[in-house]
């Protein structure tokens, strides 16, 4: 028998593990990724520290996302667009929660690596795992 429970998790965590996933290796199927943020975004809810690091913080803010051209063609297809914003990111989280386990829970016991980042950037991008 199960019981299912919620857990916060604070932004600025969500933040570091997608600082983690991509410094940690994503870039192997990752071309480029960059912030989309509207002009004059309140940004008051970002942690302070993460102010100078838009491209993690973008699905955070009203209307933002990060945007990533993603490499998962074979042969002459154009690369994969794919806007990450909150509702992904909250999804990314509930899969890694339900599917991931372990991921999980070292990312709640502050264990995270670079596996659990990219593990969590891959949900958000591809709603699943599909390198590693």
């Amino acid at each position: 028998m199960k019981i299912k429970t919620t857990v916060d998790v604070e932004i600025k965590d969500i933040i570091d593990l997608i600082c983690i996933g991509v410094e940690g290796g994503m870039m192997d199927w990752c071309q480029t990724m960059d912030a989309d943020i509207p002009k004059d975004s309140d940004i008051s809810e970002i942690p302070e520290d993460m102010h100078d690091f838009p491209r993690y913080y973008a699905p955070f803010v009203k209307g933002g996302a990060i945007n990533f051209v993603v490499d998962e063609t074979e042969g002459d297809e154009e690369p994969k667009k794919v806007r990450v914003g909150i509702r992904r990111i909250e999804a990314a989280m509930q899969m890694m929660a339900d599917k991931y386990p372990h991921h999980f829970r070292d990312f709640i016991d502050d264990n995270s690596d670079a596996i659990t980042g990219d593990v969590f950037v891959q949900l958000a991008v591809f709603e699943e795992v599909v390198f590693g």
